[in-house]
């Protein structure tokens, strides 16, 4: 990468000729911040021919199980990819068709806020109480009140974050009394 100034830089040794910011240098020049620009330099183009080759070597090293799992998720693959893992699977005389269809995204899980404390130590303790239960949580702004306290009440306190589905669960866990002193057995 260069960083150009608008004094220009001696690009010689790389190109063979000089130019100033913002000139355009076959393309590979973006407008920056004012008065530079940035030049990709070690850009390199991937040879369609070799990356086919590189490809049929790489699945003909793999197994069936491992082409199979590959070809379950041939919708993630490049069109060159599918066309040699097909040439690779008919070499085979396999039966594996390609699944060229994504996977269905699930709905995002909504996140609530279960509960805002004023230091990390009390969300800390609470977050090990929903762990031990298995309920997912965890605790949002936690670094940047541990680092400077005095940001609690500017962000609110370290805040207790539960899936939707699991706060009601996670909130009677919360709730519990807890004894004041322990007994020794």
């Amino acid at each position: 990468m260069i960083y150009l100034s608008t004094e220009g830089l001696n690009c010689k040794a790389a190109y063979g000729r000089r130019f100033t910011a913002g000139a355009a240098f076959n393309g590979a020049c973006l407008g920056g911040a004012p008065g530079f620009a940035y030049i990709a330099c070690n850009v390199t183009m991937i040879d369609p021919q070799k990356e086919r080759q590189r490809l049929a070597q790489a699945y003909a090293d793999m197994s069936e199980v491992e082409l199979e799992k590959l070809a379950d998720a041939a919708w993630s693959l490049t069109e060159p990819a599918r066309e040699v893992l097909k040439t690779e699977l008919s070499r085979r005389k396999l039966g594996i068709t390609l699944n060229d269809s994504a996977p269905k995204r699930e709905e995002p899980t909504k996140i609530v806020i279960l509960r805002r404390y004023t230091s990390a130590p009390e969300a800390l303790v609470a977050k090990s109480v929903l762990d031990s239960a298995d309920i997912e949580c965890f605790l949002r702004d936690e670094n940047m009140i541990r680092m400077d306290w005095f940001w609690s009440n500017a962000l609110g306190g370290v805040k207790l974050c539960v899936r939707d589905e699991d706060a009601e669960e996670a909130a009677a866990l919360l709730e519990q009394a807890h004894p004041e002193t322990f007994r020794e057995e």
